[in-house]
């Protein structure tokens, strides 16, 4: 049980299988803002930037980053904060978040629960409980 660090990295998000990675995107609503954190979907990616403002317009969303660059919305994945997950794995559900010793446990709906393995970090933890909650159809 570690709170070391409040923001998915790259590695987080990548640790698991891109499909499922991109279960997430596909089941939750979440709004980029100014201030979020984000990457660049593309191969080999390893750099994580900042949004700086989103143009919205008639037929799409643009965010603007690193001094002026821009890239359509839907190339970029944000990496998350705990207070993130947390919001999108209760936003419809029970959610219940604990601490056992040194592991995190989440019982979600009353029916599913999740332990971290000792030591966890609570934001690499929460990521996996939602993508399994999202590659089994329970989110979205």
């Amino acid at each position: 049980m570690r709170y070391e660090r409040d923001i998915l990295t790259i590695e987080d998000v990548f640790q698991y299988e891109t499909e499922e990675t991109m279960t997430v995107i596909r089941a939750v609503s979440y709004a980029l803002r100014e201030g979020d954190s984000f990457f660049i979907i593309t191969p080999g990616v390893d750099t994580s930037y900042v949004v700086e403002a989103i143009d919205l317009n008639d037929y799409s969303c643009t965010v603007i980053y690193d001094g002026g660059k821009r890239v359509d919305i839907k190339d970029v994945f944000p990496l998350f904060s705990v207070g993130a997950l947390i919001s999108m794995l209760s936003l419809k559900n029970e959610f219940d978040l604990r601490t056992a010793g040194p592991k995190w446990v989440v019982i979600f709906d009353d029916n599913q629960e999740y332990a971290s393995e000792e030591n966890e970090l609570l934001v690499t933890f929460l990521w996996y409980v939602l993508q399994d909650l999202c590659a089994r159809g329970m989110i979205g």
